[in-house]
């Protein structure tokens, strides 16, 4: 059981890592826009699901109206991931969900 709970430490720690810049590590609190898409607020999965239709329990209710800029971003991104309404990342504000 140790061994378990160690390895599901070391497993968050090294997304988190990943999520934060890779080889520019903590450089990063909000997520990065690692793939350059405008859309990327929306989605950086690899299958297009946005991250806006991940509504399952206990997931909050999506607010087309919300509008964010995120404070952090690695220097080699093209910028911090923002969602505004009325553009193509309405409804997109879901960035900041966890690390997984």
């Amino acid at each position: 059981r140790v061994a378990q709970v160690l390895s599901n430490i070391a497993s968050l720690l090294a997304q988190c890592m990943w999520e934060s810049g890779g080889e520019a590590p903590w450089s990063a609190c909000d997520e990065n826009n690692y793939r350059g898409w405008e859309t990327s607020a929306c989605t950086q999965r690899s299958d297009g699901q946005r991250y806006d239709s991940l509504t399952g329990p206990p997931a909050c209710t999506v607010d087309p109206q919300m509008r964010m800029t995120a404070e952090t971003y690695a220097s080699w991104t093209p910028g911090p991931l923002e969602c505004a309404p009325g553009t193509v990342t309405e409804g997109c504000c879901w960035w900041g969900r966890g690390a997984i």
